[in-house]
């Protein structure tokens, strides 16, 4: 077997682990992936040991501060960075630090820092969920539409967001907001400086 062969069938069974892991066979997934060292290998073990224990919260501390963060399989590949107890998203932390109060608590949808709003019914309880209510700072923001199938249209709303700050005079003391009009259509709005 040349060593390209090798490579290629290492490759088949790490894609192998993530489909198993995709298909929630965590336990299944965990021998194909001990002992392949390429890139993305380990932090993908520690994911797959950790969703085979039955966790659905990877809990780390970093810099001195704890972090949780909900894992699903559609987000493996930055759940299995926390899944190793390393911060994905290291350099947005210092934005989080000046724009998070003490004790408050972030819910990251898993694209990039801005907010996700919804809104509330009088039955909700956002408490319950680790939820902070919260009002939109007034002010001008540009908009665009992205429509779409999930989860395909999830895939634009980096880019979106990209596209319009290019254009825009942000505001950077005012959040990034994604508007969930229907399951297929999405608002991004970028605050502006008036």
């Amino acid at each position: 077997m040349t060593e390209g062969q090798k490579y290629a069938t290492l490759l088949d069974q790490f894609a192998a682990a993530i489909q198993m892991a995709r298909d929630g066979q965590f336990a299944a997934a965990v021998p194909l992936l001990e002992g392949l060292t390429f890139q993305f290998a380990p932090a993908m073990l520690a994911y797959a040991r950790l969703r085979a224990s039955g966790a659905e919260v990877a809990e780390f501390a970093y810099q001195g501060e704890s972090f949780r963060f909900q894992m699903h399989p559609w987000y493996m590949g930055i759940d299995m960075f926390h899944a190793e107890g390393k911060f994905y998203e290291a350099q947005e932390l210092d934005y989080l630090r000046r724009h998070l109060p003490a004790g408050g608590v972030m819910v990251d949808v898993g694209a990039n820092t801005y907010t996700a709003c919804t809104p509330v019914r009088d039955d909700d309880d956002p408490e319950r969920l680790g939820l902070r209510l919260g009002t939109l700072p007034g002010g001008a923001y540009l908009r665009g539409r992205l429509v779409g199938e999930p989860p395909r249209v999830y895939e634009q709303i980096g880019p979106g967001m990209k596209e319009l700050e290019s254009v825009a005079d942000v505001d950077p003391d005012r959040p990034l907001v994604e508007f969930y009009r229907r399951h297929d259509e999405i608002e991004l709005w970028v605050p502006v400086r008036a």
